[in-house]
């Protein structure tokens, strides 16, 4: 059987970025899919968490996808994340080369004139940055919290698990 693989370049969350922003982040990075011809079942996943290395198995693909793609990724959060927006303005942007929430937040003034309603999106980016930056250490503050919540309920079924073996073996 034959196998087939496509590297293309798309979004994946950066957790420590979005952690210290409180908003989602997320890098622009290569992805795989393998799908074995004649299987309905597909892999696929950001490259660098795929075990084995797609790049090292497919090195010709890689190599070809290496030197069409030569432009750099990009780093933050994608329009098509950013729920008050909606698809029109989406492409509107994209068209204007505005790709992330935090190129809209810095477009200059002379710049907006050419996107419909540009002054308000602008705004109301970098409000949302704002507010993103204010509450990124509540959350993270409640994200450790959650983490710690599990731990505890872990330690407490461990707890639990060790006293009725106790209880068992006392019966014996």
């Amino acid at each position: 059987m034959g196998t087939q693989v496509r590297f293309w370049m798309d979004a994946y969350k950066n957790t420590a970025k979005t952690a210290e922003a409180g908003r989602p982040v997320f890098d622009t990075v290569p992805w795989c899919e393998i799908r074995v011809l004649g299987e309905p079942d597909t892999v696929s996943g950001p490259v660098h968490k795929m075990q084995p290395d797609p790049r090292e198995r497919f090195a010709p693909a890689w190599a070809k996808f290496q030197q069409d793609n030569a432009s750099e990724g990009l780093v933050g959060t994608p329009l098509k994340e950013v729920p008050w927006l909606e698809r029109g303005a989406v492409e509107t942007l994209n068209y204007a080369g505005i790709k992330t929430l935090e190129n809209l937040a810095s477009v200059a003034d002379g710049s907006l004139g050419n996107i419909p309603g540009g002054l308000a999106l602008r705004k109301k980016a970098r409000d949302m940055i704002a507010a993103a930056k204010n509450e990124a250490p509540l959350q993270k503050m409640s994200d450790e919290l959650a983490k710690r919540d599990e731990q505890i309920a872990a330690l407490k079924a461990q707890i639990g698990e060790i006293l009725e073996a106790k209880r068992k073996k006392a019966k014996e």
